[in-house]
């Protein structure tokens, strides 16, 4: 059983080899086994981004030699951390399948940091609207009588503008 250091140093190797115009240590078949036992180990959201890359790079080339890209969608998958951490060069055609990928989780966070805040609860209308929850056992008949108020010495009254309040 090869080690996590091992298996790295083994991608490593025979991504050099692809970089050199030689598919054929990435197309054989202990790189798919290398491929699959690398894969097992990371997990999702480790933050092992060298691993992934490197991972990814692998699936690139082999889906350069292989019949109709048939690794490229495990390329996407596994580099989209990287692309979003912007580690690593990619050529032009899995950036752009990578961008494809990324964006649409970006835009939705963008969206959701740029939402306004939930209005701020008050103590006075947690008070108001909790009911006996809060401890005080009249609050449920106040709110059945329409023109209640709330006992003297509460933090806030009827019409005083805070939010939870009824003017009267």
């Amino acid at each position: 059983m090869e080690t996590r250091d091992e298996l790295l140093a083994a991608v490593e190797a025979r991504l050099r080899q692809a970089a050199a115009a030689d598919l054929a240590p990435v197309l054989a078949l202990e790189a798919a086994d290398e491929a699959q036992r690398l894969a097992s180990l990371l997990t999702e959201g480790d933050g092992d981004l060298h691993a992934r890359y490197l991972l990814g790079m692998l699936h690139w080339h082999r889906s350069q030699g292989l019949p109709s890209g048939q690794d490229l969608s495990a390329a996407v998958t596994v580099l989209t951390p990287c692309f979003a951490a912007g580690i690593g060069a990619f050529p032009p055609v899995l950036a752009r399948a990578l961008a494809e990928q990324a964006m649409p989780p970006a835009i939705a966070a963008l969206q959701r940091m740029n939402e306004p805040p939930p209005p701020p609860r008050t103590r006075c209308r947690a008070r108001w609207t909790s009911g006996s929850a809060s401890g005080t056992p009249f609050l449920p008949a106040i709110r059945g009588t329409p023109r209640a108020k709330p006992p003297r010495g509460w933090p806030c009254r009827p019409g005083s503008g805070a939010p939870g309040t009824r003017r009267t």
